[in-house]
């Protein structure tokens, strides 16, 4: 099948039934699993985005591709994920035809879930509202924030013990993988 062809097939827009929908953990034939998985609290935001923003469904689909009448996804396992747990029956899907090369699911599979351009932090921090920011899934450590004060009291002796954490980072992948290595040592970010 050429490119053409193959594209001119991709745009199978239907509404399906979640419990016909797989998550992708690899039993698409020459397609690995799904690499993408969300912590705790970025799932929970992604929910609660959904529950207060349904209409958004409709506009970013979950895509899946018909592997022999099983429709496993390929962009959106998450969404589909939180959907579920919302108690949604049907979600919005398009479809990547049977016909579709390999190649091309993984491929998609990987840039669905890159992010090629980058926040203008300064221009969403002056210009857009933190509180929104923070409720639509930003984290303040995306905005320069720093960890929270860590404190230890000694009620006995009423000390109280603060630490203060500044950190510098060449890149932003450095910064964002920091954060997640913090929470997961048990520090909170601000």
């Amino acid at each position: 099948m050429k490119d053409k062809d193959f594209l001119e097939q991709i745009a199978l827009i239907a509404v399906l039934k979640i419990n016909e929908i797989k998550l992708n953990k690899g039993q698409i034939e020459g397609v690995p699993k799904n690499p993408r998985f969300i912590r705790d609290e970025r799932f929970e935001a992604l929910k609660r985005s959904i529950k207060e923003f349904p209409e958004m469904l409709k506009m970013r689909e979950v895509v899946v591709y018909d592997n022999d009448g099983e429709f496993v996804v390929v962009g959106g396992n998450m969404r589909l994920r939180a959907c579920k747990e919302l108690g949604y029956s049907e979600i919005p899907c398009k479809i990547f035809p049977k016909e579709t090369p390999k190649e091309k699911l993984m491929e998609f599979t990987v840039k669905d879930n890159r992010s090629f351009g980058n926040d203008d932090d300064e221009l969403l921090a002056n210009e857009w509202e933190m509180e929104k920011l923070i409720d639509w899934g930003f984290e303040k450590v995306e905005f320069g924030m720093g960890v929270e004060e860590i404190g230890q009291t000694d009620k006995s002796q009423g000390v109280t013990e603060k630490y203060q954490l500044t950190l510098d980072f060449e890149s932003e992948i450095e910064k964002k993988a920091a954060a997640v290595k913090l929470r997961d040592e048990g520090f909170k970010i601000i």
